[in-house]
């Protein structure tokens, strides 16, 4: 096997990713070394690159959506072999805590993201050993992050499942229940897509979807045509219609997927009835400006989600596998390791109307 590999890497903030010769990663006697086959991007690529997410460790090997086939493995390593198609999990943490042991490894004080950062100091060790991304031809991963792969999955949609399993998540944190009302806000791009087809197929009655492009929301009516109303902020910005559409006095549950317009995630929160769920799951960053009793009187509650459970991966199989979730053509645009920058110029900029983007080493 080649001593080296190319790598799309972060080496100054606000500035575009370069490719660079790097050597290939030893394998520990833990170790999986993947040669990725896809890496998805999204708005979370950017947002490292430009300084509104901690960068603790540069240069960098970006890309925290991989999937490919195991090159090699270490000696302790009995679960997988050379050839295995796998989805590499990106969270990493010790493993041993009380959060880590009850799969919530976000609360772990050494959590980390491969491909991003660590986010306490003593997630600095394990970021070292296992931080560089999929954004390259190989990549090493710790033994525990690995899942296999059937067949009748392929790489591009492995490499988008996360996204799917962060919208799962926050339904199931929203307690919905079968014929419950779900509000998405930021419903036209990927994460928002996911949270519609999860809402749908955990048994939401009605699903609004509300986003900027009436355009992009077309795609997501398509979803379920009979479930799916759509509403445009650009044609509502006060989204006074959404209450016409729901059949009592307030949305059961609403899922905020935006990564920016804090004005519409209030109003948002501001739709929930009495008694109303909220997950915020999209990232938009700022404060929060809504009145104290307005939780207390109506009894709602607001809470964030982060990522997905280790454990879920299994489940979101299943949910493709089966059809209940349609994901065989969430990913529309495919660029070579080299355009990288141009692939998540793409998710941000919304060229060519992306959905599922992602990059091919």
């Amino acid at each position: 096997m080649t001593t080296t590999m190319r790598a799309m890497r972060l080496h100054e903030i606000g500035q575009p990713l370069q490719i660079d010769e790097v050597p290939v990663p030893e394998v520990g006697s833990d170790d999986v070394l993947v040669k990725i086959a896809a890496c998805g991007t999204q708005d979370g690529d950017h947002q490292l690159i430009h300084g509104l997410l901690p960068s603790n460790m540069r240069p960098v090997t970006i890309g925290h959506e991989p999937a490919g086939t195991v090159a090699a493995v270490g000696r302790n390593v009995r679960n997988c072999k050379e050839g295995d198609r796998v989805y590499i999990a990106p969270a990493i943490s010790c493993g041993q805590c009380a959060a880590c042991l009850s799969d919530n490894q976000p609360y772990c004080s050494s959590y980390a993201v491969m491909g991003m950062t660590y986010f306490a100091p003593l997630g600095r060790a394990l970021f070292e050993r296992y931080g560089h991304g999929g954004f390259a031809e190989y990549m090493l991963v710790p033994v525990g992050n690995i899942w296999h792969l059937p067949a009748d999955i392929s790489f591009d949609q492995a490499a988008k499942l996360a996204f799917l399993g962060v919208a799962v998540k926050a339904v199931e944190k929203a307690r919905l229940r079968p014929g419950e009302s779900v509000l998405v806000a930021g419903a036209s791009g990927a994460l928002g897509v996911c949270t519609v087809m999860a809402a749908l197929a955990m048994g939401a009655a009605t699903v609004i979807a509300v986003a900027r492009d009436s355009k992009r929301l077309a795609r997501v009516k398509a979803l379920d045509p009979g479930r799916v109303e759509t509403v445009s902020t650009r044609q509502n910005p006060g989204l006074d219609c959404v209450r016409d559409l729901l059949p009592g006095p307030g949305v059961d549950v609403l899922i905020d997927a935006l990564p920016t317009a804090l004005d519409v995630t209030k109003q948002a929160i501001q739709l929930l009835r009495k008694g109303g769920r909220a997950v915020l799951i999209g990232g938009v960053q700022g404060p929060l400006d809504i009145d104290y009793r307005a939780f207390m009187l109506s009894e709602i509650e607001v809470t964030g989600s982060v990522g997905m459970g280790r454990s879920s991966f299994p489940r979101l199989v299943e949910l493709v596998r089966r059809g209940v979730v349609d994901f065989a053509d969430f990913v529309t645009h495919r660029f070579p390791l080299e355009q990288a920058n141009e692939a998540i110029a793409a998710v941000i900029n919304k060229t060519g109307n992306p959905l599922g983007v992602v990059v091919i080493p």
